[in-house]
Formats: structure tokens, C-alpha cells, sequence
């Protein structure tokens, strides 16, 4: 039986860690800036994106969901 190989990333790659420390900045700022926005958006640009890296975006989606965050520059 032919086993295949994992295309997966590890879970604690670089772009993941770096999409946590800007969902952090984000959430404890209470704040969204169109730049923060784009920032977001060039760090998960591809369409594989990792599990911990949705689960970064979920949060601050509920965060403007909830009213928590406020956005601004837009």
C-alpha cells in the first residue's frame, strides 16, 4: 500500500505565528485600521491557509461581529 506524503504546514509556522501577534495587537487595541486589514490579508494570501491562521481571522471576525472592535480609516 502506497502511503501518500503530508502537504500540510507545520502548525506553527511563521506566517501563523505572525497572523496570532497581529490578531493580538488587533483585538487587545480594540481597534481595525484598513491597514491592519491589508497587513491580514498579504500574511494569508494564499489559498492554504492554516487551521490556527483561520482561527485568528474567526476571532477578530466575531471581535467586529460583536462590536467589540472598532474600525477605523475606512
Amino acid at each position: 500500500m502506497l502511503h501518500k506524503l503530508s502537504m500540510t504546514r507545520p502548525i506553527n509556522s511563521t506566517s501563523e505565528i505572525a497572523v496570532k501577534k497581529l490578531a493580538d495587537k488587533i483585538i487587545f487595541s480594540k481597534r481595525y485600521s484598513r491597514g491592519d486589514h491589508t497587513l491580514l490579508t498579504d500574511l494569508i494570501g494564499n489559498s492554504d491557509v492554516s487551521e490556527g491562521a483561520r482561527r485568528q481571522l474567526n476571532r477578530i471576525l466575531d471581535y467586529i461581529q460583536n462590536g467589540e472592535l472598532k474600525l477605523v480609516d475606512w
